[in-house]
């Protein structure tokens, strides 16, 4: 079991857990001429929506948050290989993700007005986004005392306070979409105000 010691706030940025996945090559033997490069191949961009002031969690007096933060080895979605063929236009995908306490993604949701989406496109980014864990969302409120918090994958963290970790979502965008050459997963986020509150 890992233990961290935390008497400072974790401030680091939310960001998407697709960021820096590139598509890896070995290089070919000096004997064997390369592969051909396939005409299409899928790409996946991905954003984070802001979530409305009402469905944050509100900070008392005194009391802080630590932001969640992905895993940078959350797999990103793959293009669905049967629909390549197709050379369809580009496809957004808005997803309700659902954060437990302990950091694990435990429902991927389609967001309502887009419930009808393509449901290849919907089923990737859920495979994908199930497999997701962040360091938790933390509140921390003053107290002389040490709290121990232990998360879904049994890292003890060490916080000077009253700490308490907390179900959050966040809501996505994906973009799937098809180009020549090797496919990329590009993102961005746009603040940790995205978060939205979940009842425990």
């Amino acid at each position: 079991m890992i233990t961290i010691s935390k008497a400072f706030s974790r401030q680091w940025p939310l960001w998407i857990g697709l960021a820096g996945l590139t598509a890896c090559q070995t290089p070919p033997e000096r004997d064997t001429p390369p592969s051909p490069t396939p005409a299409n191949l899928g790409a996946v961009s991905g954003n984070v929506l802001d979530a409305p002031a009402s469905q944050r969690y509100q900070p008392a007096t005194q009391e802080r948050y630590e932001q969640p933060t992905p895993d940078p080895d959350n797999p990103a979605p793959i293009y669905p290989v049967a629909l390549l063929a197709e050379a369809l236009p580009p496809v957004v995908v808005r997803v309700r993700v659902i954060v437990g306490a302990g950091g694990s993604v435990q429902q991927v949701e389609p967001i309502a007005q887009d419930a009808g989406q393509a449901p290849a496109f919907f089923e990737a980014t859920r495979l994908a986004v199930m497999q997701w864990f962040y360091l938790p969302l933390v509140r921390i409120r003053p107290s002389q005392a040490f709290s121990t918090l232990v998360d879904d994958r049994g890292t003890e963290v060490l916080y000077q306070g009253d700490a308490t970790a907390l179900p959050f979502h966040l809501d996505y965008e994906f973009v799937f979409r098809q180009e020549h050459g090797k496919g990329q997963v590009d993102s961005r986020t746009d603040t940790a105000a995205s978060v939205g509150s979940e009842s425990p």
